[in-house]
């Protein structure tokens, strides 16, 4: 089991736009928080890597995976509820953090992961994400 914890602002992934620049089409994320927040994934990704095996560019997973996020969201003062039962989408904060666990290493392709559990609540003192993965042993 990988466990750790991800700094940062979890950002989903939405929707992207498109515009036509020197004759090409160029899609750009509708929000400007998605790139930082998975570079921010993809490097806790590469530094617990590299904490746990000496060789971590090698290491990458290829077999099965489970995942299991909890997402801890900034509280808008706004909000007085408990549960973050507002935007961001739970699946996009998913969509995005995957490919940051990809990119960061954590495994070759988010086709692997076969199960996933997810949440989001309201930090009390970090913001960010933890991060749980299992493999799957194939029998």
């Amino acid at each position: 089991m990988y466990s750790y914890w991800i700094d940062g602002e979890p950002a989903p992934q939405g929707s992207k736009n498109g515009f036509i620049k020197n004759g090409r089409v160029v899609m750009v994320e509708s929000s400007k928080k998605v790139k930082p927040w998975r570079e921010a994934v993809a490097l806790a990704t590469q530094e617990y890597r590299a904490s746990k095996w000496p060789n971590a560019e090698q290491w990458t997973l290829t077999t099965p995976v489970e995942i299991a996020l909890v997402f801890h969201l900034p509280r808008p003062k706004s909000v007085m509820r408990r549960w973050p039962a507002v935007k961001p989408d739970l699946d996009k904060l998913i969509r995005s953090t995957f490919d940051g666990l990809t990119t960061g290493g954590l495994y070759t392709d988010d086709a692997l992961v076969i199960a996933v559990s997810a949440s989001k609540q309201y930090a009390t003192d970090r913001i960010g994400c933890q991060v749980i993965a299992s493999e799957v042993q194939d029998v």
